[in-house]
């Protein structure tokens, strides 16, 4: 068991304190995964253009 001498008021601010890393850790996480997402796509679309013209220019 965790005691804290500075009251209930320490203790409210220290547990606001985790939740505020908590919360800005699956925000950082959120920006990665969706940063990751569109270079996916990005990568994606780039290579389906480019079999495009590849097919293009076999047809020929």
């Amino acid at each position: 068991m965790v005691t804290n001498r500075g009251g209930a008021g320490s203790w409210a601010r220290s547990r606001n304190e985790v939740v505020q890393k908590v919360v800005d850790e699956l925000r950082n996480t959120v920006h990665n995964l969706a940063s990751l997402l569109l270079k996916t796509q990005r990568c994606r679309e780039t290579r389906s253009s480019s079999q495009k013209r590849s097919l293009k220019i076999n047809s020929r």
